[in-house]
């Protein structure tokens, strides 16, 4: 289900054991680690251990919100469930979702595109609607108000873990692409002779993990936001803010093709 006819219809706004890890996989991730430097102090106050485990797992976990460029406020969308409908702020986990669905919707050159820190998203408490593109809801075999995560597996249940910023995480992606890509990297490390290890890709529900994170019970996990978000950052610091403007990485494969 596309969400372009809900937003045009809103409109405005009113461990144990430690974890297998892949030693030898290095992934490089694009987006830089931020590390930010705290100063002691004699009174300093207490640090929640799941806020910094959630700011360490999304440390380049980005999300979408769209906002209204009239207001400055973000979009609403109305959301139905057990017979009540509710209004509410709503966040894209992928950006080529959140412009297709707002030209779709009549609504990219009055919207404006804020990427954010998801976990700056989740620890607000904001009542917000996360959502993913149709094309992975479809690989995951869910909706798109229903985003699922892909997360990379030996066929012993082991997680494909790789190199986040010095310690080894789970990687959590977006797109089931990204996580493909991964376990072809993960398959060809492992040792070739005797029988191949399987590895699979499976899917875990978004705000399954979130909660489980909230409440103290996963850990060590990194989420993998899609290419496109980058892509859409570097628009946004060369000074884009209009979602009618953000060019698609295939839009630019194609100029800079051209421009060749």
């Amino acid at each position: 289900m596309m969400y372009a006819d809900l937003i045009r219809r809103v409109g405005r706004s009113e461990s144990a054991a430690p974890p297998r890890v892949l030693s030898w996989l290095i992934l490089s991730l694009l987006l830089p680690f931020g590390a930010g430097a705290v100063q002691a102090e004699e009174a300093a106050p207490q640090i929640n251990p799941i806020v910094v485990e959630i700011q360490a797992a999304m440390a380049s976990f980005s999300a979408i919100v769209p906002v209204d460029t009239a207001t400055g406020e973000p979009r609403l969308v109305q959301n139905e469930g057990g017979g009540v409908t509710v209004t509410r702020p709503f966040a894209y986990l992928d950006m080529d979702a959140a412009y297709i669905d707002m030209l779709g919707a009549g609504l990219a050159d009055m919207t404006e595109a804020r990427i954010v820190s998801a976990a700056d998203l989740i620890l607000s408490g904001g009542d917000h609607i996360w959502l993913t593109s149709q094309r992975q809801a479809e690989r995951a075999g869910t909706t798109p108000e229903a985003p699922a995560l892909f997360l990379v597996q030996f066929a012993s249940g082991e997680a494909v873990n790789i190199d986040a910023g010095g310690v080894f995480r789970i990687p959590l992606f977006v797109r089931y692409e990204d996580a493909e890509a991964l376990a072809r990297r993960a398959q060809a490390s492992l040792p070739q002779s005797g029988e191949a290890e399987e590895i699979s890709i499976t899917i875990t529900p978004f705000l399954s993990v979130v909660q489980g994170m909230l409440s103290g019970e996963f850990s060590g996990l990194y989420f993998v936001s899609p290419s496109a978000n980058r892509n859409w950052l570097r628009q946004v610091e060369a000074g884009e803010t209009l979602i009618s403007r953000y060019e698609t990485e295939a839009s630019l494969a194609a100029r800079e093709l051209y421009e060749d």
